[in-house]
């Protein structure tokens, strides 16, 4: 049997799978997969060539029926099918990249098989049942529930379907040089405004869609940013920044006035919303020693009253969006590198609650419906469009890597911004050398360096092949990645004591299923160590053996530590922390909403806090040696010597980029800095 394409819907074997293109399942050594239509015709298109190389070209003509299709839009399909394999791009068991030719999905990997509907001894049957004695009753049950599942599974399972059709037929909206960010759809869909920055500056454009024409909204002398469509779409709320005010306003497409909605004094931040009604505009506003909470704001009477109010600890409230009948407002709260979608009711006094149990780095969210989002995250160890179910906080990768900050119209039109990040670990020039070229350099993200006890080798987390994973390299060598067929993420490397293992915490995105690791350089293999904690974040080693471990706390981590050769935690006599660093027998800290770094000697934990100027945006850019604290003072690295308390010396960093990570060796003879480059950012438009 084929299907209207000419694809047979027979089964066939890839490796440990099997694949059912009939029902686009694939089934595994850990449970059934339903794959998307496209996916399933993508890997049956390999199959039929396995063991042969099939090109680009061919594969875009042979699956995508619809022409325009990019090679990016194939590139994420491979990714996602190999997610879905369990698959490793750089060591790969089935699916093979030719570089500039193609695919190949390895013989005998792929043997497409007829399909056997014969029963044999290995058919289940009902046991014990005769004709004319009915029907067990268990089997009714599970019958009738099965019957009463169906429709809604089978729904939900196409709308997600659909979603991945539809974001596989994405096109660029817009790309131009400058950065188009923010985009928000006109309440009839006909028009997008967006807005384009350059260097300090932006401004808003308002394109119309039907005839491709577009009108500049600007900010004399300071930024425009953000915009959202009032409900009559006659007119354009942005948040604005100048020299001398700041605030959201309200600017006329008709005739250019403007007025000011919401005064400086409130403190809005930027990516904020209008209620459907047009009478309020909700916003997170951030106080000098707490955490961001969101504010919704009358615009009629001009009064503000606070919606959430995370404590310290818990992390800022960020990026709220209305849901479309305006009773609920969805949103994000945490910290930069760990935020969960939360949604708060407007009709009651009930707290925020939760809305999925994954957090990481996440891009803004729009509604779909009454109760599914879409939101942009890294839950799946890259970035792209989750659909989160909210009556079971299930969230499911439906695709468009690299978007962020989704928006959704009426008639379920999809606009994004599709961000492409690269950063790269650059040597600090400590021994007064020059401070040379990228170490190890992608076109991906790479971040969290760590280097070896004896100074001469580093590992550093990636995305370079994929997902999040974790790779060591010596100083003048090639990197490696680790446990090359694990597709977790691996996140927080630190070296053992004798160099002899990493430890990092392992996850698939939900922070109760985190797991805690130790993986042996050598072999790439990694073994869990039996830490029972729901949430565990950090683990490190100090030079007496005894591990310091972080679990996680709301949005902070507590600490406990493990003596040598034992599993048991003790709870430490310590706040909770935004980041802990070891090394030696110290253990150093930051505390969320509070400036500065504390350092601890153990076991005594006789403490001293140095007053330098980090906090919680900065707070992964510092590091510890056993005689002197460093740390990223804009484009200078700065030294503290821990025994006089005092700035011992103030270099300068070539690299203004620099963020999300610091190390330095042991003799404080080698340095790294991760150094980010300017993302490159246009806009997609995916039409249902």
């Amino acid at each position: 049997m084929t299907d209207g394409a000419g694809t047979s819907q027979a089964p066939f074997r890839v490796g440990d799978f099997e694949a059912r293109p009939a029902t686009n399942e694939l089934h595994g050594p850990a449970g059934t997969v339903r794959l998307p239509p496209m996916q399933m015709t993508l890997l049956a298109r390999l199959a039929r060539a396995a063991g042969e190389p099939v090109t680009r070209e061919t594969l875009i003509a042979d699956v995508w029926e619809r022409r325009g299709v990019t090679d990016e839009v194939l590139s994420r399909a491979i990714a996602e099918l190999r997610q879905a394999l369990g698959d490793d791009a750089r060591h790969p068991r089935y699916l093979e990249t030719l570089p500039k030719i193609g695919y190949r999905l390895r013989r005998p990997a792929a043997q497409p098989q007829a399909a056997d509907t014969r029963v044999t001894a290995a058919t289940p049957r009902w046991r014990g049942w005769r004709p004319g004695s009915g029907w067990p009753t268990a089997a009714i049950v599970a019958v009738f529930a099965g019957l009463l599942a169906y429709p809604w599974l089978t729904g939900k399972r196409d709308a997600a379907d659909r979603l991945t059709a539809q974001l596989a037929r994405a096109q660029a909206l817009a790309s131009a040089v400058e950065a188009e960010v923010a985009p928000r759809f006109a309440p009839d869909g006909r028009s997008i405004a967006f807005a384009v920055t350059a260097g300090e500056r932006s401004h808003i454009v308002v394109l119309d869609r039907s005839s491709s024409t577009s009108r500049t909204i600007e900010r004399a002398g300071g930024v425009a940013f953000s915009p959202v469509f009032l409900p009559d779409g006659e007119r354009i709320a942005y948040w604005f920044r100048t020299p001398s005010d700041c605030g959201i306003a309200e600017h006329r497409l008709a005739d250019g006035r403007e007025r000011t909605l919401v005064p400086c004094s409130e403190r809005p931040q930027p990516r904020f919303d209008v209620s459907p009604d047009g009478g309020s505009i909700v916003f997170a506003s951030r106080a000098p020693t707490r955490p961001a909470r969101l504010v919704l704001f009358d615009v009629a009477r001009q009064t503000a009253r606070p919606l959430t109010s995370p404590e310290p600890g818990e992390g800022d409230d960020t990026h709220p969006r209305f849901a479309r009948d305006g009773k609920r407002i969805a949103f994000f709260r945490g910290s930069d590198s760990h935020r969960q979608l939360f949604v708060a009711a407007l009709d009651d006094d009930a707290k925020a609650v939760a809305a999925t149990p994954h957090g990481g780095l996440t891009y803004g969210a729009a509604w779909l419906s009454a109760e599914t989002l879409l939101v942009s995250a890294d839950w799946s160890g890259f970035r792209a469009l989750q659909r989160v179910d909210l009556a079971t906080g299930h969230a499911e990768l439906v695709g468009a890597r690299g978007a962020r900050y989704p928006d959704v119209d009426r008639h379920g039109d999809i606009v994004y911004e599709s961000a492409s990040y690269r950063a790269n670990l650059w040597p600090i020039p400590l021994d007064a050398q020059a401070a040379g070229a990228a170490m190890w350099p992608s076109t991906r993200y790479t971040n969290q360096p760590a280097v070896s006890p004896d100074g001469t080798r580093v590992a550093f987390v990636s995305n370079r092949d994929g997902n999040a994973a974790l790779y060591v390299a010596p100083f003048d060598g090639s990197p490696r990645r680790l446990a090359p067929g694990d597709t977790r993420v691996f996140l927080r490397p630190h070296w053992s004591r004798d160099g002899r293992a990493i430890y990092a915490i392992a996850s698939r995105g939900d922070r109760v299923q985190a797991q805690a690791v130790r993986i042996d350089p050598k072999s790439g293999e990694a073994a869990a160590l039996p830490f029972a904690l729901p949430g565990v974040w950090d683990v490190s080693e100090l030079d007496d053996g005894t591990l310091i471990v972080a679990e996680s706390y709301e949005h902070a981590a507590r600490l406990y530590r493990a003596p040598p050769g034992t599993t048991s935690l003790e709870r430490m006599p310590l706040p909770v922390v935004s980041q802990v660093v070891t090394s030696g027998a110290l253990i150093a800290f930051t505390q969320p909403q509070l400036p500065g770094i504390t350092v601890c000697a153990h076991p005594a934990l006789d403490c001293l806090r140095l007053d330098v100027p980090v906090g919680d945006a900065n707070r992964f850019d510092w590091t510890l040696t056993a005689r002197a604290l460093w740390y990223r003072d804009g484009d200078a690295l700065v030294r503290v010597d821990l025994a006089t308390r005092r700035e011992t010396s103030r270099l300068r960093l070539d690299h203004a980029a620099a963020a999300g990570g610091l190390a330095v060796s042991a003799d404080e003879r080698r340095g790294l800095v991760v150094r980010e480059d300017a993302p490159e950012i246009d806009l997609m438009l995916a039409p249902r």
